[in-house]
């Protein structure tokens, strides 16, 4: 298959800048990510919804890149229904990425180099799969579209579109 790109490690000039980022400022939004990382929170509808959607979609071994991860909770909601990806994740935001580092990666035995500070502009290796949850820039009716060449599933009720399978038109 085919693959999306994503980022390489990347140092912090390609970071988002602290004073405008409300997700580096709220301390409550970190302690629900927190929370969320630790399995103290209840799953989002919008995280369980992608994982059935992608369920449906993906062959074992394949990647996900979670497009703006924040604390890569997302993740548990792969594992609690098996979904056979390799997951990444990728966020703008420094505290998100020493979050998902710092909490879920040692609870999910998940190595250091899966979560990535950078931004998705700036993408050099290749995923099979990338899901953006929320990215406020992409307005999708509910349906199937075609994205940059990716299919592209998207649902208005939960504000999320997930591409899956690179490569792929749209239905």
């Amino acid at each position: 298959m085919g693959g999306c790109v994503a980022p390489s490690p990347v140092s912090m000039t390609n970071a988002a800048d602290p004073l405008w980022n409300p997700w580096a400022n709220d301390h409550r939004v970190l302690d629900l990510y927190r929370r969320r990382c630790r399995l103290e929170a209840d799953e989002m509808t919008c995280a369980a919804q992608a994982a059935e959607i992608l369920a449906e979609r993906v062959r074992p071994g394949e990647t996900l890149l979670d497009a703006g991860c924040g604390g890569g909770y997302y993740y548990w909601s792969f594992r609690k229904r098996a979904v056979p990806v390799k997951y990444h994740g990728l966020d703008y935001t420094p505290e998100m990425i020493e979050l998902a580092r710092a909490e879920l990666r040692p609870a999910a035995g998940l190595p250091l180099d899966r979560f990535t500070l950078g931004s998705i502009e700036n993408l050099d290796l290749e995923y099979d799969n990338i899901l953006w949850v929320k990215c406020q820039h992409i307005l999708l009716t509910p349906g199937m579209h075609d994205v940059g060449g990716h299919r592209v599933v998207s649902s208005a009720t939960v504000g999320h579109a997930v591409p899956v399978g690179a490569g792929e038109q749209s239905e």
